[in-house]
């Protein structure tokens, strides 16, 4: 038989009886479409949802501190910005941002006076942090260049040296000989030393504060949490390589217990929904099974005719399982449209940009994995098929 003559034969069955695999192939597509959409918006997912837990533990921050110890002499010694540059050009870092930090420190206001932390940071620090206000604005670039004197607050010191109602911004308060401006309320999910704190530009902590000799620390963001131990070890190479003498003055530390706790969160989320596609895939193979059976049982005495007037076991084999693979590979293919145009609109919906090298991929092996599940779950049924007796498949009723 020509190849011509057996298409149009495999085709003409198929669509005589494509109403029963609607299903199927309606199961097939919605399993090759998560996939596709799965392997290329994963990462940008994973990052996103990573995100939101790691704002609540910071669980990409680095912190690095000089600590003295209450060593007077160690007190005129600290970070400068060669060692900024230096940590800035660490490729698995996302944000660096240096801070000044001063406790105990007195704050007035026009009858009240309390305690609590000075800190002097870039704009990146919020960021770096993500700490969020509750009303007015951060620092900014200009601020800093112009050394404003300025400040975002924390809720304890609003509430404790500004009791009662009125704008939260409209404040000046005092310390060590200078006024500061209320631009902001640190808000949110706050840090408990946050509430407590007046955070200034930098460029002021450092020119207008007394017994401040560059920066006490840095506040280092990984680009992703799996990077944070390698960061870790980069990030004090790079610093106790340049402070010989003070490794133990310099304190760099991170969270790993929140890293694993994220890093388990995310795998059970994409470990579930793997799980959810592998079985929507499944069910579709043994849909094409079930139906290829059903399909051999219905053309049991057609198969007995054909091998009386000569077609061939291997032939019969053929057809069915090639319609067992154009079924599936119709349904791959509409999954590979759905896929396209999900990840499309999740790309506007999420704000992220798909890795179209992987979508390529995942395109093409949604394609195989379409043509083999069909192979696979059309074999047994076509060895069935092709081993039918010709004489007992004409007198099947």
């Amino acid at each position: 038989m020509l190849a011509s003559d057996f298409a149009y034969v495999c085709m003409r069955q198929i669509v005589r009886h494509g109403s029963r695999y609607r299903g199927v192939i309606a199961i097939l597509a919605l399993g090759i479409a998560g996939l596709i959409v799965l392997a290329t918006l994963g990462r940008s997912v994973e990052l996103a949802v990573g995100r939101n837990l790691e704002i609540l533990g910071r669980a990409c921050l680095i912190q690095v501190e000089w600590s003295t110890d209450g060593k007077a002499q160690l007190e005129k010694y600290g970070f400068d910005r060669k060692d900024l540059e230096r940590l800035r050009q660490l490729p698995l870092a996302l944000h660096v941002t240096p801070f000044v930090s001063k406790s105990s420190q007195r704050f007035f206001s026009e009858d009240k006076v309390i305690y609590g932390r000075i800190l002097g940071v870039e704009p990146y620090f919020f960021d770096s942090l993500d700490v969020r206000l509750a009303s007015g604005r951060r620092i900014t670039e200009a601020d800093v260049a112009e050394k404003k004197s300025v400040g975002v607050i924390g809720s304890t010191v609003l509430g404790e040296l500004f009791p009662g109602n009125g704008n939260e911004t409209d404040r000046t308060l005092w310390m060590e000989g200078l006024s500061v401006e209320v631009i902001g309320v640190v808000g949110g999910i706050e840090d408990r030393s946050m509430a407590r704190s007046v955070i200034l530009p930098i460029s002021v902590a450092l020119t207008r504060l007394a017994d401040v000799n560059g920066f006490n620390g840095f506040f280092v963001r990984a680009r992703h949490w799996n990077d944070v131990e390698k960061l870790k070890t980069h990030v004090s190479y790079v610093l106790l390589s340049d402070h010989l003498g003070y490794r133990d003055y310099i304190k760099v530390q991170h969270f790993p217990h929140i890293v694993k706790t994220i890093k388990k969160s995310v795998f059970l989320v994409k470990s579930l929904l793997v799980i959810a596609l592998i079985v929507i895939l499944l069910l579709g193979g043994l849909g094409i099974m079930n139906m290829m059976f059903n399909a051999v049982q219905e053309r049991t005495r057609d198969i007995g005719l054909c091998k009386a007037v000569g077609a061939t076991e291997h032939w019969i084999t053929m057809q069915f399982l090639v319609e067992a693979i154009v079924i599936s590979l119709t349904g791959a293919l509409l999954g590979v449209v759905a896929g396209i145009v999900t990840v499309e609109t999740l790309k506007r919906a999420l704000h992220t940009v798909p890795d179209y090298g992987v979508l390529l991929l995942s395109i093409a092996g949604g394609l195989i994995f379409g043509i083999a599940l069909g192979a696979a779950a059309g074999l047994f049924p076509a060895r069935k098929a092709g081993d039918l007796d010709p004489a007992q498949a004409m007198r099947f009723e």
